[in-house]
């Protein structure tokens, strides 16, 4: 179905389904940048794994994820849901300017590893249980 829509497009050139892999994250690094336009998300891994490999990201700023992930757009950009003109503007800044990806990238990653790195998520679950008195 999407094969299709993208040939039914013309986007042959441009869009790519590259079938399973064991090494996602590889994949996504040889991105140039990664868009999520959910509707709704509890914590977008998809998005944070994006960021994580140091690619620039757009995402639609849905309830409960995307906004604290990227702290309020810093790491990547926002944009509205249903805002096809904003989304599009996004990705013309991105899509641009190379230079803006990479520091974009750069940035997002540094701040997921700092943020969600396994010895960063242990010490919030210490802090918490200290603070709850277990």
């Amino acid at each position: 179905l999407l094969q299709a829509r993208i040939g039914a497009l013309g986007l042959q050139e441009r869009a790519f389904l590259r079938g399973r892999t064991t090494e996602p994250w590889r994949v996504m690094a040889e991105a140039d940048v990664f868009v999520m336009t959910s509707r709704y998300e509890g914590f977008p891994n998809a998005l944070l794994e994006a960021m994580g490999v140091g690619l620039p990201c757009v995402s639609t700023d849905c309830p409960s994820g995307p906004r604290e992930i990227s702290r309020d757009g810093r790491d990547s950009l926002l944009v509205g849901l249903d805002d096809q003109v904003g989304l599009c503007d996004a990705l013309v800044q991105l899509m641009s300017d190379a230079s803006v990806r990479q520091e974009m990238g750069l940035r997002a990653r540094d701040s997921v590893v700092e943020r969600y790195r396994l010895e960063a998520v242990l010490k919030v679950w210490d802090d918490l249980f200290k603070s709850v008195g277990a």
